[in-house]
């Protein structure tokens, strides 16, 4: 594959993702990392490579043009995490770091078996950390929320998940996040098939940052699961 800007390939990535319909927990919105302009990045052996970042972990999920005939790793700086397999084939693959620094810039790279670089390297910043709530507003929001309204008549306690999950992912709400989806999935109440087209149905309606958000949250709840 030919030399390419890395921000047009990361761009192109998530559009042929979405196009071409490649499993719908495959897709991620596309960072916009700083990068000197002009500048080339060989993307050696990857066909898609779809970021998503929060200010603590990182999911990177990527494509490759042929079957991997080892696991791949993701090494982050001074942190390796080994790939998942996300097909039956060995050609998609995602990531799964955690325990990042907050509004940090880390270099990433793919290697393959005995370190064989599978791209060139490329750097990502993790976000500012949230701020704080007060301890006493939280436990008094909570006290209302889910002793007086999720148990109220109207809406069963299923309806009352798909009405709440966009609404936190909306607004960036990340550890309500985590846990609205965990809860969803523990309990039953939705298959993580419904989950996932719930994740694309928002996308389409609230845009990809939030969407490759909330997808990278579907992910890391259901592998505790």
């Amino acid at each position: 594959m030919s030399f390419a800007n890395r921000r047009e390939f990361l761009r192109a990535s998530g559009a042929a993702a979405f196009s071409a319909a490649v499993q719908a927990d495959l897709f991620a919105q596309s960072v916009d990392t700083p990068m000197p302009s002009g500048s080339a990045w060989d993307p050696g052996s990857v066909r898609h490579l779809l970021p998503t970042v929060s200010h603590n972990r990182i999911l990177v999920k990527a494509s490759f043009n042929a079957q991997l005939p080892s696991v791949p790793t993701l090494r982050v700086g001074e942190t390796s995490v080994a790939g998942r397999m996300s097909d039956t084939r060995g050609e998609f693959w995602h990531f799964h770091v955690t325990d990042l620094r907050p509004a940090r810039t880390y270099q990433l790279s793919i290697v393959g078996n005995q370190g064989r670089p599978l791209c060139e390297p490329w750097e990502l910043a993790t976000f500012p950390a949230p701020d704080d709530a007060s301890p006493s507003a939280a436990n008094g929001l909570i006290d209302f929320v889910f002793g007086e309204v999720w148990t109220r008549a109207g809406l069963s306690r299923r309806d009352r998940r798909f009405i709440t999950l966009p609404c936190v992912a909306a607004a960036d709400a990340e550890q309500p996040l985590r846990d609205h989806v965990y809860a969803a999935l523990n309990s039953e109440d939705l298959s993580i098939t419904e989950m996932r087209e719930t994740v694309l149905h928002f996308a389409v309606y609230s845009g990809w940052p939030k969407a490759s958000r909330f997808n990278m949250v579907v992910d890391e709840q259901w592998d505790r699961i």
